[in-house]
C-alpha cells in the first residue's frame, strides 16, 4: 500500500500580490503560501524531500491551517517511515477539509503501514465514497483486504481498478497475487457441526443489535450498533447498506448516499444498496444519477417491480411521459396486483400533470379508460390496498 497522489486543493491558485493595509503592496499570507506551493510541489515530486519539507514548513509559517502543506508533509513523514506522525499530519488536514480523496487514501497507508488495517480499509472506502472512480484507492484497499485474508474482496477491488486502468501495472500485481494466493489454498468444505456461531461482541452480533434497534425504531441506538460492527469488520456491507436506511429516516440523506457507495465498493454488484442508492438520488431530486442506479438494479433483477416503478417516479419528475407509461406496464406484468403502479397508470394519463402537447381528447378517452380498468381490477377484496395506492399517490 505505498499509491499516494499529488494534487493541490481545488481553487488553490497563484494569485498576484495583494496589497496590505499600507498600500506597499506586501503580499497576502494565503497568496504567499499558494505561489510557494507549486515549488514545494516540485521539490517533492522529484524526490527532494528535505527541500519539500522545508517548503512546506515556511508555508505553514505563513499559513498555518494550509490543508495542502499539512497534507503532502504528512506524506513526507510516511515516506520516511515516520507513520505516526503522518497520520497526525493528514488527519489535521483532513479536518479541515474531509471531501478530499487523496488524503483519505494517503491516511489509509499510514495507518496500514502501521498494521491498523480496519483503519486504514476505512479510510479506502472514504476515499471512493467521495470519488468511485479513484483507482489508486482501489488498489490500496484491494491490499488492505488481502492482508486482511480477504481474497474474494480484494479481487473484486483490482479487478474494477483495471476496468478503469486496464494498464495499471499495481493492480495487475496485485490481482495476480491474490489468485496466486487462492490456487495454493486447500478449500476444505467445513462439516456443519463445525460452523461457526455467533460470538457476543463479534461484528455480526452488533448487526444484529442494530437490526432489533432498527426494527423498534431506535435510531440512535441502531446507528450506534452498525458504526460498531463497521469499526470489526470495516468490509462488512450488509451493515453500510442498513446504516444508511437509519440515516435516511433520520434525514441525514448524503450520509445515507455514503454509505451506499461503500457497500458498493465491496460488493459492486449489491442489489440492496443500488436499490435504495437510487431511491434516495430521486429523493433529492438528483435524477440523471438516480437512473443509472435504476438501471443498474434492473440489469441484475429484470424481474423486480419495484424498481421498474421507482424509474417511472424519475420519468415522472422530468416530463417523460412515455417512459412513465412504460414503466408502470412493465411493473404491472411482472405484479398485476400492484396497486401504486395500477393508480399510476391512471394517473399518468393526465396530461396536466406532464405538461405535454397531447391532444387532450386522446388523453382523456384513455384516462376514461384506464378509470374504468381500475374500476373493474379495484373490488371489494382490495379496498385496504387501493386506498393504500391512493394515498401513496398523492404523497409521492
Amino acid at each position: 500500500m505505498h499509491r499516494w497522489l499529488f494534487g493541490s486543493r481545488k481553487g488553490a491558485a497563484e494569485e498576484p500580490p495583494t496589497p496590505g493595509p499600507s498600500g506597499e503592496g506586501a503580499e497576502d499570507p494565503v497568496v504567499a503560501a499558494s505561489r510557494k506551493l507549486g515549488a514545494a510541489l516540485q521539490h517533492h515530486q522529484a524526490g527532494r524531500l528535505s527541500e519539500a519539507e522545508a517548503a512546506y514548513d515556511e508555508i505553514l509559517s505563513i499559513d498555518p491551517d494550509n490543508i495542502d502543506a499539512l497534507h503532502f508533509l504528512g506524506v513526507i513523514s510516511h515516506q520516511r517511515g515516520e507513520h505516526g506522525r503522518a497520520a497526525e499530519l493528514i488527519s489535521r488536514a483532513l479536518s479541515r477539509n474531509p471531501s478530499n480523496p487523496p488524503a483519505h487514501n494517503n491516511l489509509g497507508n499510514t495507518l496500514g503501514a502501521q498494521g491498523k488495517l480496519n483503519e486504514a480499509v476505512v479510510c479506502y472506502l472514504n476515499a471512493l465514497a467521495l470519488d468511485p472512480d479513484y483507482v489508486d484507492a482501489l488498489i490500496n484497499l484491494g491490499a488492505a483486504l488481502r492482508a486482511q485474508g480477504k481474497p474474494d474482496r480484494a479481487v473484486a477491488c483490482y479487478k474494477r481498478a483495471l476496468a478503469l486502468a486496464p494498464h495499471a501495472a499495481a493492480a495487475n500485481a496485485g490481482l495476480q497475487d491474490v489468485l496466486r494466493d487462492q490456487s495454493n489454498v486447500d478449500k476444505t468444505a467445513v462439516r456443519p457441526d463445525e460452523a461457526p456461531t455467533l460470538k457476543p461482541e463479534s461484528c455480526e452480533w452488533h448487526f444484529n443489535q442494530g437490526n432489533s434497534y432498527k426494527d423498534q425504531s431506535q435510531w440512535d441506538e441502531a446507528v450506534a450498533s452498525y458504526e460498531k460492527a463497521l469499526s470489526l469488520a470495516p468490509d462488512f456491507s450488509p451493515a453500510y447498506v442498513n446504516l444508511g436506511n437509519v440515516l435516511n429516516v433520520q434525514g441525514k440523506p448524503d450520509q445515507a448516499i455514503a454509505c451506499y457507495r461503500k457497500a458498493l465498493v465491496i460488493e459492486p454488484d449489491l442489489l440492496e444498496a443500488h436499490y435504495n442508492l437510487a431511491d434516495v438520488l430521486r429523493d433529492q431530486n438528483r435524477l440523471n444519477e438516480a437512473i443509472p442506479c435504476y438501471e443498474k438494479v434492473l440489469a441484475l433483477r429484470p424481474d423486480l417491480p419495484e424498481a421498474h416503478y421507482g424509474l417511472s417516479h424519475v420519468f415522472r419528475n422530468q416530463g417523460r411521459l412515455n417512459e412513465v407509461l412504460d414503466c408502470h406496464k412493465k411493473a404491472l406484468s411482472l405484479d398485476p396486483g400492484y396497486v401504486e403502479a395500477r393508480w399510476g397508470l391512471a394517473m399518468s394519463q393526465i396530461p396536466k400533470m406532464f405538461g405535454t402537447d397531447a391532444d387532450p381528447m386522446k388523453c382523456r378517452t384513455a384516462f376514461a379508460a384506464q378509470l374504468d380498468e381500475l374500476e373493474r381490477w379495484f373490488d371489494g377484496t382490495r379496498n385496504a390496498e387501493g386506498f393504500k395506492a391512493v394515498g401513496s399517490q398523492q404523497t409521492a
